[in-house]
């Protein structure tokens, strides 16, 4: 996805643009109709107050979400040097060379694991799921982390209704290695990108390379 490129099954790009998504949550079952205290149980002491919601893959941080439009991408000038870390980033650019965590900061990854893949990105300005970016830094973007062990990493970009990727040199596409539509990287079939590292979020001033 990233560093070889192209060693996983992919497909050419499905699907239209979609309309970012909003709303919230929805309210916890345990949540009495119209929000508040549920009353107290019968031989209790005290309420059991309304459960929060969810923190999600986010780690309970705003984001924002682009429409999936692979068309940019998947332009034969920008398809060879574009690879996932820069659509992770959702930093289309004619790249001299693929770009790779931890470029742009100066200190690139040396170890293809999680931990030392993610760390790099946030020297490049990322942030870990549940570290909140300020609104200044929207579009701030969740992404998806993953590894082939040994061998390579690769990340997926949250749209509204699927999760888009790029590997390599390959198209943009939202479907996994059976042809299936993305709805959580954590789950799909992704190929030899077996270690799940989990979720990060991307603000606008990332940076994917050395300038």
């Amino acid at each position: 996805g990233g560093a070889g490129g192209g060693r996983a099954a992919g497909s050419p790009a499905a699907g239209g643009a979609a309309r970012p998504a909003a709303g919230g949550p929805p309210r916890p079952a345990s949540a009495p109709p119209g929000g508040g205290t549920p009353p107290p149980i019968a031989g209790g002491t005290a309420a059991i107050g309304p459960l929060p919601p969810p923190a999600g893959p986010s780690g309970g941080c705003p984001f924002e979400m682009l429409p999936y439009d692979p068309g940019p991408w998947n332009d034969l000038l920008y398809c060879p040097t574009n690879n996932c870390y820069a659509y992770a980033a959702n930093k289309l650019a004619l790249y001299a060379h693929r770009p790779q965590p931890g470029e742009a900061s100066g200190q690139p990854y040396t170890v293809n694991t999680g931990p030392d893949v993610a760390a790099a990105a946030r020297r490049d300005g990322a942030h870990d799921a549940g570290d909140c970016f300020p609104d200044a830094e929207a579009p701030r973007l969740l992404v998806a982390l993953v590894i082939w062990p040994g061998e390579d990493y690769h990340w997926y970009r949250k749209h509204p209704t699927c999760w888009g990727h790029k590997i390599g040199w390959d198209p943009a596409t939202n479907l996994d290695s059976s042809n299936v539509i993305i709805t959580d990287p954590a789950t799909c079939d992704r190929g030899l990108y077996t270690v799940f590292h989990g979720y990060m979020l991307m603000p606008v001033s990332q940076r994917v390379a050395a300038t």
